[in-house]
């Protein structure tokens, strides 16, 4: 048994009143224009500078194409406007299965385990023992295609007809060669229509035809590809060229869909020939019906043409997403088939019936006009930063129906979902964190632990040898993205060599040898890097545990914009992108009476396997026509096939999606946008939020207050443009999205934005009918980096893996010019993706009306506005925003609906702040692009502390040259925590402990006239001091201000907390909750560090006309420059899931103990303050000098780094001038990258993470503490606070017991662990006995023993026992004295977490 596998077929009648579409008015829409036949020039892939090009494929020029006279595709300009009749008629085109689409690639590593998977889908398997698979390998398409058109000659839609004398076949069948390869002077082609007969195609072959390397480049745009054959005379050609055919060979992306670029490859023409008189005519007029076959002329290129010993056909086909239709169990025939492992056949087949053909006539229904009605229309275009903002974006603005309002209801969970962000957090942060394509940040080595506990600290061995590995494994990450940097780098040389002139040329000079020397250093630097980690990650010697690979936050770079087109229907079958069902031999429809005689259907030539089952088809076709309706009923194992339906989504009234239903078909393939981008000066631009909503505030780098755009007078512009594929993937999208936020969604949540049940059924069923077309502007950042995207021509080729002598990439012969070589070629490998713009682009436009402009971007940061939008269908049917005739382009505009990042400011009068005013009062057709870094780059954060270890080590160990960082990140096993604070609301101060939780001081308010060291306790009191306590001495400097005598610092300080405490989120279940009325929340002081790297060099102007070059150091986006330094906002009052309370900077020259300024705190928390987020600071009402409230006018600023490793890890050193070792050198490198970071002290609540935003800039970042950091510590402490003097009517117990006192490790719960003193019992009012003790200070003088006089005595001291408590009766007793005046602590028996709640171990030496 063979394998019918379905194609959708489409059939686009083609005459003089399709070309001659209304032009529309100022009351009627225009309709929908046919597109001129443009094809892909592949001249431009010559080496030749006046033909190389950036991209084969030119827009398609539309200026005039209406009336019907002067439209080239129809009439022949150069000979008097004559119609071309040749072209007239039906063009049939057939979608390419998806399975046809799916390239296979593998890294190395994984090339051993892909033979098999290469089996199942298809791909051959190359004899050589390491092949590979990095470049993705396409499945070869069907080559042979038989095409049956049945009409009936009788009929009286049939004009002429045999009734009239016409001699019409009823059965025509055409054989289609679809890699059949002819060149330029073939005999063949000298009566052909080049741009409808066959296809331009590209040679990978010698002129003699036989595999080879030398690539004639010169031979570009001399081969097509296509052949046509009437089926009854065809047979086989041994001897015609052949092309290697699949859906990339072609180098054009549009090639296997785009009728015009596949003529008789993938599509055909049918004129409607017939004989009158004897003469050769062609019918006017004609109902037809049309049946497709396709097949593998290579047995072995078919996907079940390799046979497998292990891979059954039931597992092939689910590597192609493809299954039989119907449901097991199969019959035993069947199953037998499936379970295989033998080769087998496929046959594609698809119909299309009743297709009307009127030589005059339109047909009756046109869905592209309706689309060209509704685009130009209600103008349903809108912009966002995603796919679904745009969407949202469109849907808020045009909430016709019910469906609509219903997921504008939902827009907040639905952007959540659109990157998988959680629901429950706040939609804005997805905006700002989700608009970003991600590039490997690189691998950081640690130690496994559990989740949640603190890393086991190595031996301070493991712990260099770890700092070693992961210092080479960052040269390594960063090397590697330099030298795909470095290769492209000779690419751009190369390319813009080959666009000069040949007298340009012998001017020429490039830094080639240069460029080969950093390479080579490149190399060696990554080669000895890798080779440290590949020893040291697997040495059992050095690591009693082998370290875990991780990896490191991404690089990020914001995307382009996306662009939706919203009440157009997608032209993609609705289940393109579900299992392709498919049918054996036994599941065809069988008719109860065959046709008899089917020899005109031409099945015999078909290969002898096929016949059977390509018969078998053409009863089926014949079956299922519509006159034959009552035969359809299919019995047994019979399938009907597939598109002989509606559809998933149809109309169930309407035709079957296999008849033409006397309508034109509407496929939008692509787009082709223009922009006119508008440069704002970056002076201009300031970070500050935006509320839309109760829940849609947004950090963004706006337009600043003040500033009119219009008044300007930008004339720094450029025009950008592109070309958009539109996918069958966004419904896809939305739809999947819905299905997910459903699922993982808590109904409760739901229910807040759409509580009725019926609108949540209604987006759940029914979101597939929102009609709309969504893509990314791709190229819109290119552009602004003088780059191009596009097909062109590259030095090397990559060969696939079989049928050729050659394997691999390999550099094309005529590619070696002038000072390029095989070794320049060899290093630029396969990084040619985008050109340079070189001499190509010219920009004197630009330069007369600002000849200070550069068109190059590093950054982006303006405005721009449409001025062409057209969408083009898969036969050339064009819509269009813009009436694309010269003279409209001035007085049309597009106004489209903006997500809120994109939404420009407004002026004090409520006018949106654009460069220029609207051409129609009330409506903006700017949409503003907030900055970006026009490259991938990070925002890094990390907890840091002191680089002791290198310190001490000194220069000798590591470089003299290199630059020592005083600040490194903590790893996984330090705490970075060195203090705790803690607000005292009984004894109105403040509670100082070490970094573990032990107390340290404690600071109170005082009166005025009170002694000096009144609001400060001793150290450590009541406690014992720790053994060996270090403090760190930062927590010092920070207690000498809060004593100061004037307590300016400390009531500032007091007020911040206090405020902060009230705005902090809900804490984790084990903090005890019931403290928060006695001692507010424990705040941590820690260091942290931020600094904005890029991921490779730093982009630069890439055009070389009009002497612009010189102007590049003026865009200033690595440090130095210093034009951009971006300001990060640390922190956020609004969002209570944000941590931080205030934050010191660091000293230009920190010393241990002395690292940060604490003078100042810079903080949302003062007494009087607005929240700090409106980017203007509310005055005070109180005098707080050291609180600096957060703004615009102090956020930290960072300038764009990137380290050259070739450079920053020098090959020598400078006191022994010896070849640095591979450790060396990473070494050196991060002490480069450490002293990048710019520090902060900072006062957080440990709970909760320290957010971080830069307008847009980078993804928001998020900066946690670990759980152990802190968890041990809140073990550790404990509330407590001052009573007394009180008087009690007991005396407490008069002597010290040494046994009892208060040591630092102190324990007063569990109960077995209690120290309280046994049996006594403080008559002291609290609200439980049971859960406090009295902190009772004893005066002791312990013996000095220092002097060897057992009987002398030190000095006095102050020694604590806890003492229980005794209840107290509120009615008076009228003891007897001597009454007890008493002063002390009181003290929670319970640590600050719960003691159900176990402490973790803190991390400790390894032994």
């Amino acid at each position: 048994m063979n394998l019918a596998i379905p194609v959708k077929l489409d059939a686009f009648v083609f005459n003089k009143s399709v070309c001659n579409g209304k032009p529309g008015d100022a009351t009627t829409p225009p309709d929908a224009k046919i597109a001129p036949i443009t094809q892909p020039n592949y001249t431009f892939l010559r080496l030749d500078s006046n033909l190389i090009h950036s991209d084969v494929l030119a827009h398609t020029d539309l200026h005039d194409s209406i009336p019907w006279s002067n439209n080239p595709r129809l009439v022949d300009l150069g000979q008097g406007g004559a119609v071309r009749s040749q072209r007239l008629g039906v063009y049939l085109h057939w979608i390419v299965p998806r399975f046809y689409r799916r390239g296979v690639a593998a890294t190395p590593s994984a090339s051993a385990a892909l033979a098999e998977q290469r089996r199942a889908e298809g791909l051959a398997v190359p004899p050589q023992t390491s092949p590979d698979y990095s470049s993705p390998e396409f499945p070869q398409l069907p080559n042979r295609w038989l095409v049956i058109r049945r009409l009936d000659p009788d009929a009286a839609t049939t004009i002429p007809n045999s009734k009239g004398g016409a001699q019409v076949d009823p059965v025509v069948a055409w054989v289609v060669e679809s890699d059949r390869s002819r060149k330029m002077g073939d005999p063949t082609l000298l009566t052909a229509d080049l741009q409808v007969d066959v296809s331009p195609f590209i040679t990978h072959q010698s002129a003699s035809g036989s595999p080879a390397a030398d690539i004639s480049i010169g031979e570009q745009a001399e081969i097509f590809i296509g052949y046509k054959a009437a089926a009854k005379a065809w047979s086989e050609d041994p001897t015609a060229d052949r092309a290697d055919l699949n859906v990339a060979t072609a180098s054009n992306q549009l090639f296997p869909d785009y009728q015009p670029h596949c003529s008789n490859v993938f599509s055909i023409l049918d004129p409607f020939t017939c004989t009158m008189d004897g003469k050769p005519g062609n019918l006017t007029s004609a109902v037809a019906s049309y049946y497709v076959m396709g097949w593998h002329s290579d047995a072995a290129n078919d996907p079940l043409g390799s046979t497998s010993s292990t891979v059954t056909r039931e597992v092939r086909l689910k590597r192609l997403s493809t299954e039989l239709k119907g449901s097991p169990p199969w019959p035993q025939d069947m199953q037998e088939w499936l379970n295989s492992t033998k080769a087998a056949r496929v046959l594609c087949q698809g119909a299309m019936y009743d297709v009307q053909w009127n030589v005059d006539k339109p047909p009756p229904k046109t869905p592209a006009n309706d689309a060209s009605h509704q685009l130009t229309g209600s103008m349903p275009v809108s912009v966002g930063t995603t796919p679904m903002d745009a969407l949202l974006a469109y849907v808020k603005s045009h909430q016709k129906t019910e469906l609509e309002m219903d997921l504008f209801a939902l827009a907040p969970l639905l952007r959540a979902q659109d990157d998988g962000v959680q629901a429950q957090r706040v939609a804005v942060d997805e905006l700002q964190s989700w608009n970003f394509s991600r590039q490997s940040g690189g691998v950081h080595w640690h130690f496994q632990n559990k989740a949640g506990n603190a890393a086991q600290a190595p031996t301070p061995d493991e712990a260099n040898y770890l700092e070693q590995l992961n210092d080479a494994q960052r040269l390594w990450d960063t090397t590697a993205r330099q030298l795909v940097q470095a290769r492209w780098n000779m690419f751009s040389y190369w390319w813009k060599y080959a666009s000069l002139s040949d007298d340009d040329r012998k001017q020429a000079q490039f830094p080639l040898a240069e460029l080969s020397r950093k390479f080579k250093d490149l190399q060696t630097l990554v080669t000895g890097a890798k080779q440290v980690v590949d020893s040291l990650s697997k040495d059992t010697t050095k690591f009693s545990q082998l370290p875990m690979p991780g990896v490191n936050p991404d690089f990020s770079q914001r995307r382009d914009p996306s662009l939706l087109v919203g009440g157009i229907e997608a032209g993609w079958p609705d289940d393109y992108l579900d299992t392709l069902l498919v049918r054996l031999d036994s599941q065809l429809m069988q008719p109860p009476t065959p046709v008899g005689d089917i020899s005109a259907y031409c099945t015999s030539v078909l290969p002898d396997v096929l016949q059977p089952t390509a018969r078998a088809l053409v009863q089926e076709f014949l079956a299922l026509a519509p006159s034959d309706t009552a035969r359809i009923t299919p019995t047994g194992e019979q399938q009907l096939p597939l598109y002989h339906d509606h559809g998933k989504h149809g109309n169930p009234s309407g035709p079957l999606r296999d008849q033409w239903g006397a309508t034109q078909p509407w496929f939008p393939l692509f787009a082709e946008w223009e922009a006119e981008y508008f440069h704002v000066k970056w002076d201009d631009w300031q970070l500050y939020s935006e509320r839309k909503s109760q829940l849609d505030e947004q950090w963004k780098l706006g337009v600043k207050p003040g500033v009119d755009l219009s008044k300007e007078a930008i004339t720094d512009t450029r025009t950008l443009s592109g070309r958009i594929l539109l996918l069958p993937q966004p419904n896809f999208s939305l739809q999947a999205a819905i299905a997910d936020l459903f699922s993982n969604t808590d109904p409760k949540l739901i229910d807040k934005y759409l509580p009725n049940t019926a609108d949540q059924q209604l987006v759940q069923t029914k979101a597939y009918t929102l009609p709309f077309l969504s893509s990314p502007m791709d190229g819109f950042t290119a552009e602004l980096l003088t780059l191009a995207k596009g097909t062109h021509i590259k030095p090397n080729a990559m060969f696939p893996q079989t049928g050729f002598d050659l394997r691999g990439l390999q550099p094309l012969p005529d590619a070696e010019i002038g000072p390029f070589g095989p070794k320049e070629l060899a290093i630029i490998g396969a990084n040619s993706e985008l050109t340079p713009f070189g001499t190509l682009v010219k920009f004197g436009n630009l330069l007369e009306s600002d000849p200070s402009a550069i068109p190059f971007k590093p950054c982006t940061h303006g405005q721009f506005r449409l001025s062409k939008l057209n969408i083009i269908d898969k036969f050339g049917q064009v819509i269009c925003a813009i009436d694309p005739r010269y003279g409209y382009e001035d007085t049309q505009a597009v106004y489209p609906c903006l997500g809120d990042f994109l939404t420009p400011g407004q002026l004090d009068d409520g006018q949106p702040n654009v460069v220029e005013p609207s051409p129609q009062p009330g409506h903006n057709e700017f949409a503003q692009v907030p900055p970006a870094i026009n490259q991938p780059s990070r925002l890094n954060c990390c907890f840091v502390t002191h680089d002791h270890v290198r310190q001490a080590q000194g220069p000798g160990t590591t470089d003299s040259t290199s630059t020592y960082s005083y600040w490194r990140p903590t790893s996984e096993w330090e705490n970075p925590i060195w203090g705790w604070v803690v607000l005292n609301y009984v004894d109105y101060g403040i509670q100082l402990f070490l970094a573990d939780g032990t107390f340290y001081r404690e600071v109170r308010i005082a009166a005025p006239t009170a002694p000096i060291s009144a609001p400060t306790s001793a150290k450590w009191l009541p406690f014992d001091p720790p053994p060996a306590a270090d403090t760190g001495h930062q927590l010092d400097r920070l207690l000498a201000l809060l004593t100061a005598q004037d307590q300016t610092y400390l009531l500032a300080f007091l007020d911040m907390l206090s405020q902060s405490l009230e705005s902090s989120t809900s804490s984790p279940g084990a903090y005890s909750t019931f403290l928060n009325s006695l001692v507010g929340r424990p705040m941590a002081l820690v260091n942290a560090a931020w600094s904005l790297e890029l991921a490779s060099d730093a982009k630069t102007d890439q055009s070389s006309l009009d002497g612009h070059e010189t102007k590049q150091q003026e865009t200033g986006l690595l440090e130095g420059a210093e034009i951009y330094r971006f300001p990060v906002k640390l922190g956020d009052t609004d969002r209570a899931h944000d941590g931080l309370v205030g934050y010191f900077n660091a000293l230009a020259d920190p010393k241990p103990g002395d690292e940060l300024d604490l003078s100042a705190i810079y903080t949302y928390y003062y007494t009087g303050g607005a929240n700090g987020n409106t980017g203007t600071a509310a005055p005070r009402t109180t005098n707080t000098p050291p609180l600096n409230p957060i703004g615009p006018t102090n956020y930290p600023t960072l300038p764009a780094f990137w380290l050259d490793p070739a450079t920053t890890s020098a090959t020598t050193t400078n006191t022994q001038q010896q070849p640095k070792t591979p450790p060396q050198s990473a070494a050196t490198y991060t002490q480069a990258w450490n002293s990048k970071l710019t520090a902060f002290g900072m006062i957080i609540d440990p709970f909760t993470p320290v957010t971080s935003y830069t307008g847009g800039v980078q993804p928001i970042g998020n900066l946690q503490l670990a759980p152990w950091t802190w968890q041990a510590a809140l073990h550790q402490m404990t509330a407590f606070f001052r009573v007394g003097p009180l008087l009690v009517t007991n005396d407490v117990q008069r002597y010290w017991d040494p046994a009892h006192t208060l040591g630092p490790a102190y324990a007063l719960s569990p109960p077995d662990k209690d120290e309280t003193v046994p049996g006594s019992g403080v008559q002291v009012p609290s609200l439980d006995v049971a859960r406090w003790a009295w902190l009772q200070p004893f005066f002791v003088v312990e013996k000095n023993e220092e002097d060897g006089d057992d009987h002398g005595e030190g000095l006095p001291e102050t020694k604590y026992m806890a003492l229980g408590l005794a209840k107290v009766d509120d009615k008076p007793g009228f003891e007897r004295g001597p009454y007890t005046a008493i002063e002390g602590f009181l003290q929670l028996k319970e640590p600050i977490i719960s003691p159900e709640a176990p402490a973790p171990p803190a991390p400790s030496p390894s032994t």
